[in-house]
């Protein structure tokens, strides 16, 4: 829903957030619910990968699926960015590839199933905010395949991903989103973050 409709578009400037309250780090849920329903005076709303999550979430649990905010970043180095594949953030049509801020992310923010929880495989990842590459080759320019992460495995590999220039199976989202080089295969979880971002 919310990446199959023009509504909203990724913030690939400065990536920041629409629906986050600080300090406390709460979610103003009813600007969701207006900007959702129709009732905000100005689309596209420009939104980052954490509004994303907020939406997907708030949503979920309407209907009784028990999904959570995530955060992932570089493992490695929490204050360091991760490098990323080409991407074709929400809002942009399917042919509008880039690479997130030219280079990749410091963090980014999704949904996941939190009954998935004993490994990479089993923990399950729904991104409204983009779309990854879905062939085995991520990384390459041409016959790119726009797939949206819905219920997509955080990776087939524990805890290491393949080398950086090896195929990688269609259900692995660290391996389509984050390159294979030293700074993309460190992504990891930092763990569920739904503790201290509240809806107002």
């Amino acid at each position: 829903m919310i990446n199959h409709v023009q509504t909203f578009r990724y913030d690939n400037v400065q990536g920041a957030s629409r629906y986050l309250r600080m300090p406390g780090g709460n979610i103003d849920h009813m600007m969701i619910w207006n900007d959702i329903s129709g009732q905000n005076d100005a689309y596209p709303v420009v939104v980052n990968c954490l509004d994303c999550a907020a939406m997907v979430t708030l949503l979920s649990d309407i209907w009784g699926c028990n999904l959570r905010y995530m955060e992932l970043f570089n493992g490695t180095h929490a204050a360091d960015e991760f490098s990323c594949n080409a991407i074709i953030p929400v809002g942009f049509g399917d042919h509008e590839w880039q690479v997130p801020f030219g280079h990749g992310f410091s963090y980014h923010a999704v949904s996941v199933d939190v009954w998935g929880m004993a490994n990479n495989s089993q923990l399950k990842i729904y991104d409204a905010c983009l779309k990854v590459d879905a062939q085995a080759l991520p990384w390459e320019i041409n016959n790119k395949q726009p797939l949206l992460p819905e219920g997509m495995a955080f990776s087939q590999y524990t805890p290491n991903p393949p080398p950086g220039n090896a195929p990688v199976p269609i259900d692995s989202y660290r391996e389509h989103l984050c390159r294979g080089d030293a700074n993309g295969a460190c992504v990891t979880v930092i763990g569920l973050i739904h503790n201290y971002i509240r809806l107002l």
